[in-house]
């Protein structure tokens, strides 16, 4: 499997430290024949990557399955036309427009890592994400088949 996540900053926040572990953990499993992480701005993560980083101009040579993080950056991965499957990781952590959320999610599946954040998905859009334990590649894998 070819995962990859578009994050909108390389930092030590929680989600980007569990991201950053949960491909390192399917690299090192071999779980995962490639990962990526493509960044809108960088910084430190204190997490040391055992897989590529990139910038987000470099998306358009992406394929594989594609986790947007933000709205930001989903909206941005579907202006991009390329081989990949795009996913988006819900969090009600971040920043969103309900109006927003609710027309770009048409394009892609939803997946959440917290059942308090499946919970919010489904009451602001009436659509019942796909609910992760967990961001690791196998568990990511059974989630998406």
């Amino acid at each position: 499997m070819n995962l990859g996540f578009y994050i909108d900053q390389v930092n030590g926040e929680e989600n980007n430290v569990a991201i950053f572990n949960a491909l390192n953990k399917g690299i090192e499993n071999g779980d995962l024949d490639n990962a990526s992480v493509f960044y809108k701005e960088i910084g430190h993560n204190p997490v040391e990557p055992k897989f590529s980083l990139f910038n987000s101009s470099d998306i358009w040579y992406y394929t594989g399955t594609l986790i947007a993080t933000s709205i930001d950056t989903l909206t941005d991965a579907i202006k991009a036309i390329n081989k990949y499957d795009l996913v988006y990781l819900f969090s009600k952590k971040t920043k969103y427009s309900i109006f927003h959320l609710i027309s770009i999610i048409q394009n892609c599946k939803v997946i959440v890592s917290t059942k308090e954040d499946e919970q919010e998905f489904y009451r602001v859009t009436g659509i019942k994400p796909i609910y992760l334990e967990n961001l690791e590649a196998d568990t990511i894998k059974k989630g998406l088949q």
